[in-house]
């Protein structure tokens, strides 16, 4: 019982942990979209 106690917590945190690692990535690729948009109408 613990020890599935265990896994679900490392699950749930995993989860936690890719979400933010992907909105991380979402928000520098849409950074870096805008910085090169901006490059071309200046």
């Amino acid at each position: 019982m613990y020890k599935n106690e265990y896994y679900f917590m490392l699950g749930v945190i995993w989860k936690e942990l890719l979400n933010s690692l992907f909105l991380v990535l979402f928000y520098c690729g849409v950074a870096a979209m805008v910085k090169s948009s901006q490059k071309w109408y200046l």
